[in-house]
Parts: structure tokens; sequence; C-alpha cells
């Protein structure tokens, strides 16, 4: 039992994990186009204030005498400019993802989750491999081919929807010089109701639209905004890719005394980094106190705190696990852990929010978590010879 300990811990850390995903999306719902991108920029602030509060029970542990003297190592401290750069970096993905959640909200957000996270796993392989010129394991190329795929194919879904929807709503709405000829409505009003009439149908075609686009004014300003939320979510990942670029720096060539230290400083510095742009465009946000006013937008950000805290503490045993690596390859504990994150992200957004893919986009979703499985298999074990 107890060698199965560190993949029950990554289990168990994906799973908590998964419910910052529903966070962000549960303090974007109901957002209005005009609305989306404060509500977004305050969700991901809080939600990262929220999560950063997990690295201080580390450094608790760790006591103010370790603090000291990983700060005074000039080795480490000269790596702080390198991991907070990196850090302000994946602070933009958190915005940007955020902003996709908004976009897609009530209709593809649970897709959108996937793709972030499959742009994340493959941009951080990249982004570490080119940093420390290391060569990338064979199934990485699998898993960049399986995750191109699932980008393509929701992108084609997404434009495909708004297609057919947009088609769908010629049809059912004919030009206005062929309703002039045949609606009966219009005869004997005087030109001043005939205005207004036009003026009420074109308000009802335009919410009928909405309604076919998503959520009504409550989503993407177009069908297009679908579109544009899976751009944005492979923007999000790429810039979370510098994120473990960034904890990887903190603790590269630590001694096995200095491993924690190093670890818990570094995790620290980052996490405070990420606070960084949303809590700028929070503070250029017009409309940020008129969203905080909202009393059902402020139970929201209840919500996204509590889910803060169960992520942060999923991201503690996710540590944990890594700590007991040995029996079992870091990669395959990331692997367990990020492929339980995203699907069940996924998954609680669809419950919840109770929203539906398609059959193009559930292969989307699928190749993206096959990928991820592919980027934690060692093929050379696999298949035999030695690993690197």
């Amino acid at each position: 039992m107890a060698v199965l300990l560190p993949l029950f811990l990554a289990a168990g850390g994906g799973f908590l994990w998964a419910f910052g995903v529903l966070g962000k999306r549960i303090g974007v719902e109901g957002a209005t186009v005009e609305t989306q991108t404060v509500r977004a920029a305050i969700t991901i602030f809080v939600y990262t204030l929220t999560t950063a509060c997990t690295p201080l029970l580390d450094l608790w542990h760790l006591g103010a005498k370790g603090w000291f003297e990983t700060w005074n190592d000039p080795v480490w401290s000269s790596r702080v400019p390198l991991v907070i750069v990196c850090g302000v970096i994946s602070g933009l993905g958190g915005l940007l993802g955020t902003i996709a959640f908004a976009w897609s909200a009530g209709s593809d957000s649970a897709l959108v989750s996937m793709i972030e996270n499959g742009m994340y796993t493959m941009m951080s392989a990249i982004i570490i491999a080119i940093y420390f010129q290391e060569h990338p394991k064979i199934q990485a190329y699998f898993g960049f081919v399986l995750i191109l795929l699932g980008v393509l194919l929701a992108q084609k879904s997404s434009s495909s929807k708004g297609k057919g929807e947009n088609e769908s709503d010629s049809e059912e709405h004919p030009p206005q010089f062929e309703l002039e000829l045949w609606e009966p409505k219009k005869l004997g009003k005087t030109e001043e109701e005939a205005e207004d009439l036009e003026s009420s149908e074109a308000s009802s075609s335009t919410d009928a639209r909405h309604e076919r686009c998503g959520a009504s004014r409550f989503s993407a300003p177009s069908c297009f905004g679908r579109c544009g939320a899976v751009a944005l979510a492979m923007c999000a990942g790429s810039c979370w890719g510098f994120g473990p670029l960034g904890k990887k720096i903190g603790v590269h060539g630590s001694e096995d005394h200095q491993r924690q230290a190093w670890a818990a400083c570094t995790y620290f510095v980052y996490m405070l980094s990420t606070i960084f742009v949303p809590l700028l465009r929070v503070l250029t946000a017009h409309g940020r106190r008129e969203a905080l006013e909202d009393s059902s937008f402020r139970c929201r950000l209840l919500g996204t705190v509590l889910c803060g805290l169960v992520s942060g503490f999923g991201g503690m045993l996710s540590t944990f696990a890594f700590a007991q690596e040995g029996y079992y390859s870091g990669a395959l504990i990331s692997t367990v852990e990020n492929g339980i994150y995203t699907v069940f992200g996924a998954v609680l957004i669809t419950v919840v929010f109770r929203e539906k893919l398609s059959q193009r986009q559930l292969i989307s979703a699928l190749s993206v978590t096959l990928a991820i499985v592919i980027f934690g298999l060692d093929f050379k074990k696999i298949f035999g010879g030695s690993s690197d």
C-alpha cells in the first residue's frame, strides 16, 4: 500500500486542484459583454491571492532560519529575477484564461479548460527544453501532434457551430424587403408606428441570435467569440508554460539539504509574482466599483475563494507526492496529477453549468487528454532500451 502512496497523493492533488478551474468559471458566470473583462480580472486576482496563501504554510514549516539562509545564498538569490519574470508571464496567462472562460461561458468553457491545460503541458515541455538545452523525449512529439490536433478540432467545431447558427438565423428571419411584402401586421400602421414595430422586431431578432450563440448577452460578443475563446485559451496555456520553468530554475542544482528550502522560497516568490498582472488589470479596469457592488458577483467571488483554498490544498498534496518520488518517476506522478486535473476540471464545469460538447469537441477533448497521458510515458522502457 505504501508503494501506491505517491500515486494516491497525485490523484488526490489533481482532484482537488481541479476545483480551481471551477472557481474561475464561477467568477465569470452571468457577466455581460460590458463586464466580462473586469469580472475576469477581479476573479483571477482573488483566486491567485487565495492560492498564494498556500506557500505561507511551507514557509512557516521552513522557519526563519531556513528563509534567511536561502535568501543569503548568492546562487539562489541570483535566480530570483528570472523566477519573478516567469511568474508575471504565468499571471498574464491566468488573466487571459479567465477572460476565455468569460467569452465561452454557457457554451464551450469545459473545452476551453482542456485546451488551456493541453497547451500548458506542451509549452512547458518546449520552454524547459529550450532553456536548459534538453532534448524532449520521443513521446513528447506524439503529444505535440495530439494537442495541435485537439486545438484544430476545437477551432473547427467553434467555427462550424457559429456558421450553422447564423444560417439558421437567416432562415428563420428573412431579409427585411421580404418581410415588408407579407407581414400583415404592418398594414394600416402610420410611419411612426411602423418604425417602432421594426425597432422592436430588430431587438427581438438580436436577442434570438444571442440565445442561439450560447447564453444571450451573458456570453461572448458574437458567435465568433467562441473561436476567440479557443485562441485566448491557447495563449493562456502558452503563458502558463513559463510557470514550470520558473519553478525549475529556482530549484535546479540544489543539494539535498537545500532542496526543501529552495523549493519553498521559489514557490512563494513565484506565486506572489503571478498576482502582479491581475492586480494591474483590476486597478486600471473601468467599472470595478460597479462590479464589486453587485451582490450576486460578490457571492460568486466567495465561491471562487473556497475553490481556491481547495485547489491550494491540492497543490500541497501534489508537492508532497513529488517528495515521495522513488519507485514511480516524477513524469508518471505529473501525468496522473495533470490528467485527473484536466478531465475532472472539465467534468465539474460540464455538470455544474450543464454544458454539452458536440461530437467533434469530445474528440478534441480526448485528443488533449491522451496527449497529457503520453507525456508521462517512457517509450524506451515500454519498447525496450535504456531510459535517458
